[in-house]
């Protein structure tokens, strides 16, 4: 059989860049201003953490359906969910900054855009598999992951920026018009551009690419063209059956609940940074926790774009796994000792390291998930595997704001460094046989490349 790469593919890799763009963007954006957000709608710092949990827990309830229905719910319909998700999102949420009692609005614009964060998880991988060579997978994932880091980035740099002056608690002031207009304007250009992705994906996508070039991809599409795909009962207790199955792969458990404790660094570096510098520092500027953010997020974008060639390459995704993991825990003893010695520069330094770490390991997961699994049906793989990421993601959020105001700082920085204590001896154990490699070194055939027109895509 002859695979066939279609240019096209490189358009679908923006448009799920920027679902996901708008769903980190989204997640992060409040917890850098949460005493703006708060005070603008009159509610607690709880309730503004609310907002990026409301994302999580949603998308995990989608990742649930998506694993039940995953053979009725083709290629072209995720892409269409995935962005009319996060375009009625963006726009509920710019609505509901349009008045200081429409926080239900912008809660409402989250749940949306949960709906498309649940469907961005699923997509990289079915879409590197499906339209990319075996030498672009990588590649291609990294670019599509580089959009979490990019959109926290965004966040971290836009609102400290142009809301920095908008409270002055000494003189009383609060310049509520402000915040409207800067969140109202920034949501209302994101949805711009989700408008323009939603009309791309409803013209040109397909159910399924023309021909995948990979080989091992092209067994297991076989293997469930074959199946019946007629709505029904039995078909939904296969679905379930399958989904569950993947529980009891050793492998998945293990790389599961690594990446389920890994979740701690982001309740730490992206949505509780604010709130952890200022308890230590109660006069540190406001624009710093941003400017921390947006060095960090920088560098994850760069170790994350860094590591899809890296894996196309070289292909040692343990290797790529651990490294990061045992940078992790010399960088998350460091962030507690500069918090309890009060020691200012050097949380400037690690808190960004943590953040870079972080998003060179989160690219090399998906390869390194797949090849301990395989052969795995994606769909079912991915939401079996981030349901409970997204739930621990929620609930760490949550802890480590409970253990930071009952306690102190230090002890919620304890969460993310037992995870990380705790993972790297699992990463140990987890057993890596490369199944899918040896297919596609085995059953090569030769790529051929087309000029993207209509004929492709039909």
């Amino acid at each position: 059989m002859k695979y066939e790469l279609y240019r096209i593919r490189w358009c679908f890799v923006v448009v799920v860049f920027l679902a996901i763009f708008t769903s980190e963007f989204s997640s992060c954006a409040y917890g850098i201003v949460n005493n703006i957000v708060a005070r603008y709608f009159n509610i607690s710092p709880s309730s503004v953490d609310l907002l990026p949990s409301a994302t999580f827990w949603v998308g995990s309830l989608v990742l649930a359906v998506m694993s039940l229905f995953h053979n009725h719910i083709r290629v072209r319909a995720q892409c269409i969910i995935l962005t009319i998700g996060g375009l009625l999102g963006a726009m509920t949420v710019a609505i509901g900054f349009l008045h200081n009692d429409f926080y239900y609005f912008v809660l409402m614009g989250q749940i949306f855009i949960g709906i498309s964060a649940g469907i961005s998880y699923v997509i990289p991988p079915i879409l590197a598999a499906n339209w990319f060579s075996e030498k672009e997978v990588g590649t291609s994932i990294a670019i599509e992951f580089s959009a979490i880091h990019a959109g926290q980035m965004l966040s971290s740099l836009l609102y400290p920026l142009l809301l920095n002056d908008v409270l002055d608690s000494s003189k009383g002031r609060f310049d509520s018009d402000k915040v409207r207009n800067v969140f109202a304007m920034s949501f209302g250009i994101i949805s711009s551009f989700l408008i323009i992705c939603v009309i791309f994906v409803c013209s040109y996508a397909k159910n399924h690419p023309p021909s995948p070039p990979s080989a091992s991809q092209e067994k297991i599409l076989n293997e469930i063209n074959q199946k019946r795909t007629v709505l029904s009962m039995e078909n939904i207790l296969e679905s379930l059956k399958k989904t569950a199955s993947h529980y009891r792969n050793i492998n998945f458990v293990l790389i599961t609940i690594i990446v389920s404790l890994d979740t701690s660094y982001f309740a730490m570096t992206k949505v509780l940074v604010t709130s952890l510098l200022m308890k230590t520092f109660p006069d540190v500027p406001e624009t710093l926790p941003g400017t921390i953010r947006i060095v960090g997020n920088m560098l994850a974008v760069f170790f994350s774009v860094a590591a899809g060639p890296l894996m196309d390459r070289f292909g040692r995704y343990k290797l790529f796994r651990a490294l990061p993991i045992a940078g992790l825990i010399p960088s998350c003893i460091s962030i507690l000792l500069a918090h309890h010695y009060k020691c200012l520069k050097a949380l400037t330094f690690l808190y960004p390291l943590t953040m870079g770490l972080r998003g060179f390991s989160e690219v090399t997961l998906v390869e390194y998930l797949t090849e301990v699994t395989y052969p795995a049906e994606k769909v079912t793989l991915m939401c079996a595997h981030y349901i409970p990421m997204l739930v621990f993601q929620s609930i760490f959020i949550m802890v480590e704001r409970v253990l930071m105001e009952s306690f102190n700082e230090t002890i919620a920085i304890m969460v993310p460094l037992t995870a990380s204590v705790v993972s790297l001896p699992m990463l140990m154990a987890v057993t890596s046989v490369y199944h899918r490699s040896n297919v596609n070194s085995y059953e090569k055939t030769p790529l051929q490349t087309k000029q993207t027109n209509k004929r492709c895509i039909k």
